[in-house]
Parts: structure tokens; C-alpha cells; sequence
């Protein structure tokens, strides 16, 4: 009972309210997946795996995917601490991605979608990619050297004039982004076409982001994408596995490259936890010393729906075709 007085305590309950069954059934669930999470990345081998060509294709978020030695490779290049975490993911396979096809190196073009607060812009401009961050904003304060620094600088990675001099931005909408900047060797996203709300405009993004590549340019997009759902159509929030097939038609029938398809979403332990409100990041401090600091998970709750992360990658025709 002791325990159980604290945690009340804790979430600042009156004593005479009882947690409901649900409270405690959240509460076990949570804190059996996040234990198996610490657990499993406590027991993963070191990584001794040197950065080579995989061929990764388009896909979701996976338990085995997050273990193997090519994702904790490139959180390991990123300074990023290992962590079951879809986001860790993310950062690996757009990493990965591009360098499956020649996107990491000395010239580099690259059209990054929406704020990035993460380390990718810094390592990145590290190796010689000269980006431009397409952001919707007109703020000038937001789009200048010193916004671009406060949103994504990591001076661990990159001091901050050769960033200023790597990382450029543009205001705007992608259809509306101007001639004279000319095409791209990549573009990619992290969380950017989740925050257009609607899926057909997601999907409209993509195809457009595709038109300012380069021949044989590569698109690397992450977004969340809803499994509770097959199809397609007007109205949904997030992208259902008939929006990304969808958008594979259309590319694949204007003769680009698409990844092949894979929805599987996985059968370890991670994979079959689908965690539920309240996460890390909107709790109190008092709520963090019970359900702990951060979230572990590779799917859960959104809107009523069930959601992961989706990794899209397109490589656009060449140019003697």
C-alpha cells in the first residue's frame, strides 16, 4: 500500500479518489513495455558494423530494425543515446537511405521539407550536403542563419560557421518554391507531411517534392502512418497504407524507382505494445517521476488511432530514359 500512497501522491490525486481499473491497467502496460525496452538495449551486442550499401526498402518502424547494428551504427555516427524509440529510427533510416543511393557526400544537394529540430541538418552539412529548409513561415527571424542555428545547429557536429554556410532556407509551399534554385540530388522529410493534417495533401506533397528532384535523384520520406486502416481517401488526418500505395502507383507509373512496399509490423515484444496517453513529453514533472523521463515505443495512440512510423524511399528516373 505504500506504493500505491505514493504514486497517488505523486499524481496529486485527493486521497479519497481511487485510480480506476483503466489508471492501473495503463500504468502495468506502460511500465512492463518500457522495462522490456530498457532491458532489450541494455543485452544488444556492440556495434561493429562499418556504413555500406543495404537497400533498405520503404517500410515501417520494426523491433529488428531498431537492434540491428545499421540503425544504432547511425545513431552512434549522430551522438544520439540508443533507445527504442520510433524517433531513433527515423534518424537512421532516412541515414541509411541516403546513402543507399549516393546521398551523403561533398556537393550534395539537398531539399529538406519543414523544421527539423534534430541532429540530421548538422551531420549532414558535416559531410559536404548543402541543404535548403523549405519552411512555411514568413518570419524572417525564422528563416535567417540565426533561426536555421536555434532550430537544428549541433555544435558536437558541426561548428556553427561552416553550418551557416551549409544550411539555407526558403519560405514557402513546395509547388511555389523558386526556378532559380534549380533541382536536387535529395529531398527528405522527418514529421513534416503529419503536420499538413490531411493525407491527400500528403500525398500531393510528395509528388511534388519527387518533381524537383534531380534524375536519378532519391526522396526520403517519414511519416506517420495509421494501421488501423487499408484504404485511402478524402478526410483522414494521417496516411493509411492506401495512401502510400497511392502515391507508389502514381511514381512508379511517371517511371520512377519506389522502395517496395513492406507493412509488416513486426512480432518482437516492441512491435505488439501500442502505448497510449499520457507520453513523456506532455506530462508534469510530478507525472514523470512515476511514468519515468521518456517514451519507448514504436507505435501507439493517436487520435484514436493506432500509429507508427513509415519510411518512404523513391528514386526518380534517369535521364536517358
Amino acid at each position: 500500500m505504500k506504493l500505491i500512497d505514493n504514486i497517488r501522491r505523486k499524481f496529486r490525486k485527493p486521497a479519497a479518489t481511487e485510480w480506476s481499473p483503466q489508471d492501473w491497467s495503463v500504468f502495468a502496460a506502460k511500465q512492463s513495455a518500457y522495462r522490456t525496452a530498457r532491458s532489450a538495449a541494455a543485452t544488444l551486442p556492440p556495434v561493429r558494423w562499418r556504413s555500406s550499401t543495404l537497400s533498405l526498402t520503404s517500410k515501417t518502424v520494426t523491433q529488428d530494425d531498431l537492434s540491428s547494428a545499421w540503425a544504432r551504427y547511425w545513431l552512434r555516427e549522430l551522438g544520439e543515446p540508443f533507445r527504442f524509440h520510433r524517433q531513433a529510427w527515423e534518424f537512421a533510416y532516412v541515414l541509411q537511405s541516403l546513402r543507399d543511393n549516393k546521398g551523403i557526400g561533398q556537393g550534395v544537394r539537398a531539399l529538406v521539407l519543414g523544421e527539423q529540430r534534430n541532429p540530421l541538418l548538422s551531420y549532414l552539412a558535416a559531410r559536404g550536403v548543402k541543404s535548403t529548409v523549405l519552411l512555411k513561415t514568413t518570419d524572417p527571424a525564422a528563416i535567417n542563419a540565426e533561426g536555421l542555428r536555434n532550430m537544428a545547429h549541433r555544435h558536437e557536429l558541426i561548428s556553427g560557421a561552416q553550418f551557416d554556410e551549409a544550411v539555407s532556407a526558403a519560405s514557402g509551399v513546395i509547388g511555389g518554391l523558386p526556378t532559380e534554385l534549380g533541382v536536387f540530388d535529395v529531398v527528405w522529410s522527418i514529421d513534416h507531411l503529419n503536420q499538413l493534417g490531411d493525407a491527400s495533401a500528403a500525398r500531393q506533397e510528395v509528388l511534388a517534392a519527387i518533381d524537383r528532384l534531380r534524375p536519378g535523384g532519391t526522396g526520403v520520406f517519414i511519416f506517420d502512418l495509421d494501421l488501423t486502416s487499408k484504404g485511402a481517401g478524402a478526410g483522414a488526418k494521417r496516411m493509411r497504407r492506401g495512401d502510400v500505395k497511392f502515391i507508389a502507383k502514381q511514381l512508379i507509373a511517371a517511371g520512377h524507382y519506389v522502395a517496395p512496399l513492406n507493412f509488416k509490423a513486426g512480432d518482437g515484444p516492441l512491435d505488439c505494445f501500442i502505448d497510449t496517453p499520457p507520453y513523456a513529453g506532455n506530462m508534469s514533472t510530478d507525472l514523470q517521476e512515476v511514468w519515468g523521463s521518456e517514451s519507448l515505443h514504436l507505435k501507439l495512440m493517436l487520435g484514436g488511432a493506432v500509429c507508427t512510423s513509415f519510411g518512404l524511399t523513391v528514386t526518380t528516373r534517369p535521364a536517358f530514359d
